[in-house]
């Protein structure tokens, strides 16, 4: 798919969001629905022709407003409220902790946990307490795709992997500008 028919794709998506072709459809049809009352009405109350213009011409003109409204609010229960900028769309497929140590082991005592292997454990920053297996090489950084993420200014977005070699464990520096240390 070229990037034009891309971005027209993520542009569709976000006015799906924003509701903001629904809220086209419910005016356009709203509309319709007064101007075929006021086609009955308008020669029965005896009101002129002219006017019945003058109410198409405004219907045309609200409707860019309307549409642009409807790009920035949402219309809920609880009144209009401020639609969000931005969703994130991407998923995380990160690596998933072998401990949680944040929460409880729901009566796993630490003995009964599998401790053959390297593993990597989280002592500070976003993941506190958590406690990856080292199988494979993996990836640290700050970018979603990493096998493991960390959402900080001073990650880089690959910043470091680790692979295992035969039984021993290294650290690769994938040219972060931070530098990786080991040990200090």
């Amino acid at each position: 798919m070229s990037a034009t028919s891309n971005k027209i794709v993520e542009f569709y998506v976000e006015l799906k969001r924003r509701k903001v072709i629904n809220t086209a459809m419910f005016y356009i049809l709203t509309c319709w629905v007064l101007l075929q009352v006021g086609d009955f009405a308008f020669p029965v109350f005896e009101i002129e022709q002219g006017y019945f213009h003058w109410i198409l011409g405004l219907f045309a003109v609200l409707f860019p407003m309307v549409l642009t409204f409807s790009w920035f609010y949402d219309l809920t229960p609880a009144g209009f409220v401020r639609v969000s900028p931005f969703v994130e769309r991407r998923t995380l497929e990160n690596m998933t902790p072998r401990i949680d140590r944040r929460v409880s082991l729901s009566g796993e005592s630490m003995s009964q946990i599998d401790t053959d292997g390297w593993f990597i454990y989280a002592e500070t920053g976003p993941v506190e307490g958590l406690e990856y297996n080292i199988s494979k090489g993996v990836i640290i950084g700050r970018a979603i795709e990493c096998d493991i993420t960390l959402l900080r200014s001073y990650i880089s977005r690959n910043h470091a992997q680790l692979q295992l070699q035969g039984e021993h464990l290294t650290i690769e520096d994938l040219g972060s500008s931070n530098g990786t240390e080991v040990n200090g």
